[in-house]
Formats: C-alpha cells, sequence, structure tokens
C-alpha cells in the first residue's frame, strides 16, 4: 500500500504521474526535441515567454516561476509537461506545487501529446541531417549568372513593350482632344 515510499520517489505525487501517465513518460526527448515539444505546448496553451535550460545536475526538472524551466539533457515527455504544468498553474492560477489543479492541467498536456501523436513524424523531419549539396564549380555559377541576366533582359523587355504600348495610346489620345477642341474653336 504504501510501496511508493519505496520507489523512489519524494512524493507521492510523483509516484501516482509515472502510474497515471506511463506512455508520456516512457517517450525520451533530447534537448531539441524538448525545445520543439515545449514550444508545441507553450504556443497551444499560451502559457507566455518562457527560458529553457538544460543541465544534469538537477534530478528531473524545476520550474522558477518567473518563467525559467531547467530540464535535463536527456527528459521524458511527461516531465516537460510536468514542469510546464506548473508554470502555467501559476500563471494562469496562481497555484504552486502539485494540487489537483497542476495534476489536471498536465493531464490536459499529455492528453494533447497523445493526440498529436507526439509529434513524432514532425520530430523525425525537423531533425533530419540536411542533405549536402555540393559547390557549383566556376563553370555553373557562371552559367547560373547568364541565365538569370537573361531572364532580366526578358522582363526588361516586357516592361518597355507595355509602357511604350500605354504611353504611345496615351500621346494619340492627348493629340486627338488638341484636334478636336483645335476644329471647335475659330482663330
Amino acid at each position: 500500500m504504501n510501496d511508493w515510499k519505496h520507489s523512489g520517489y519524494k512524493l507521492k505525487f510523483y509516484a501516482d504521474e509515472h502510474k497515471e501517465f506511463p506512455e508520456a513518460y516512457i517517450k525520451e526527448l533530447n534537448s531539441e526535441q524538448a525545445r520543439i515539444v515545449i514550444s508545441k505546448l507553450q504556443r497551444h496553451f499560451k502559457v507566455g515567454r518562457l527560458s529553457l535550460a538544460f543541465t544534469d545536475r538537477i534530478g528531473g526538472g524545476k520550474c522558477d516561476y518567473g518563467g525559467l524551466i531547467r530540464l535535463r539533457w536527456q527528459t521524458s515527455i511527461g516531465m516537460a509537461c510536468h514542469e510546464l504544468a506548473h508554470l502555467l498553474g501559476y500563471r494562469k492560477y496562481n497555484i504552486r506545487g502539485h494540487n489537483r489543479k497542476m495534476k489536471r492541467i498536465m493531464a490536459r498536456m499529455i492528453n494533447y501529446c497523445q493526440k498529436k501523436n507526439y509529434w513524432q513524424e514532425e520530430l523525425e523531419k525537423r531533425l533530419a541531417p540536411k542533405p549536402i549539396t555540393p559547390e557549383p564549380t566556376k563553370q555553373e555559377s557562371r552559367l547560373i549568372l547568364i541565365k538569370k541576366r537573361e531572364q532580366q533582359i526578358v522582363r526588361y523587355e516586357k516592361k518597355l513593350k507595355y509602357y511604350t504600348k500605354l504611353y504611345s495610346n496615351k500621346l494619340k489620345s492627348a493629340r486627338r482632344s488638341i484636334l478636336m477642341l483645335k476644329r471647335n474653336v475659330s482663330i
């Protein structure tokens, strides 16, 4: 019954969290993935500005109510949601510590993460190494520059044709207007 005391958790709250959301605490995140997930949660739940710091010196995470969240380099989605729930609870409801309200906030965050499938596809896509494109040779760069210049000339010719036609029509119209005015005037 009191096995939570021997499970290594200081508070029963932590043990209950791990029992209630085991999948969230299994999903490991490195620091870059944690930044992406926290920014998604931050925008969705309208947490406001915050700072993230990563370290190895703390147990799991720590939230300073001024807006600084400290996490381990290797953390889990559950831990990120836990610390973000502390900050959101303080900013929205002025609550500190571990209570039912904070647990409800955290449950909402974890359910949102589950609904989005923990952003697995997006994390893989955004953090995949970029393919290395070789530098163009001198000859290729000259050919690219020549092509750009040719496109510029075509553009300028189109503009010249458009404006020539436009202003030649305006000139014709003005000359006709003068002729009509001269006919009606007897000098």
